[in-house]
C-alpha cells in the first residue's frame, strides 16, 4: 500500500484477489484469502503498538515508501 493511502480512514481491497502473505522468519509460510482469515479463531490480546514510519511522508527529501 502506498504511503498516500494512509490519508483515508478506510482502505478498500478487492476480496476476490486479496491475499495476506506471511513469510520470512516463520516455521511455515502462508498465503491466506479473506475466507481463510475469517475461518480462523478470533483472538483478543492487549498489546502496545507503535508505528515508526507514517511521519516519513512529511520529510524532505522524501524517502522511498512501501510498494
Amino acid at each position: 500500500m502506498p504511503l498516500e493511502a494512509l490519508r483515508y480512514d478506510i482502505t478498500h481491497v478487492d476480496p476476490s484477489s486479496y491475499r495476506l502473505v506471511v513469510n520470512g522468519l516463520v516455521e511455515t509460510a502462508s498465503s491466506l484469502d479473506p475466507a481463510d482469515i475469517r475461518g480462523r479463531p478470533q483472538v483478543s490480546t492487549v498489546v502496545t503498538f507503535e508505528c515508526a514510519g507514517n511521519g516519513r511522508g512529511r520529510l524532505l527529501a522524501r524517502p522511498v515508501s512501501q510498494r
